[in-house]
């Protein structure tokens, strides 16, 4: 799974987001909904970082009040959804926590294989200078 860009862990490495996680910190995604008389569209969030004893729903009211405000329009489906999207981001969204720390553990085992890698070549590199 390639995961998009995730809201929130600017600058922080594996080892911070790891600890955070280890503080209660959750990977989220939210919904909105915006429709247009018949036409209505349910849209993912990105992907959002709480911090260990950030609030959920509070992280998420953007999207929570553009369903209130925008999703009601579109009939029936704008009521239906936004009703959907209303309580899930009510609720702490939808908790990625678990997908999003595997890819992202998969990803930290590929870059510490490459300098594994480009390590071992470097000192293959230097014996070889040094046996010339």
């Amino acid at each position: 799974m390639a995961i998009p860009p995730i809201e929130g862990i600017n600058g922080m490495d594996f080892k911070a987001i790891e600890s955070e996680i280890e503080n209660g910190g959750k990977f989220v995604m939210y919904q909105y909904v915006i429709s247009v008389v018949i036409l209505s569209f349910r849209q993912p969030s990105p992907i959002i970082f709480v911090k260990g004893g950030g609030s959920r729903i509070a992280k998420g009211f953007k999207y929570t009040a553009i369903a209130f405000l925008f999703g009601w329009w579109g009939i029936p489906w704008g009521i239906l959804y936004t009703i959907g999207a209303l309580g899930s981001n009510l609720t702490g969204s939808k908790d990625l926590t678990r997908e999003v720390m595997a890819e992202l553990a998969t990803q930290q085992d590929r870059r510490d294989n490459r300098k594994k890698l480009a390590d071992q070549r470097k000192q293959e590199q230097s014996a070889a200078t040094a046996g010339a």
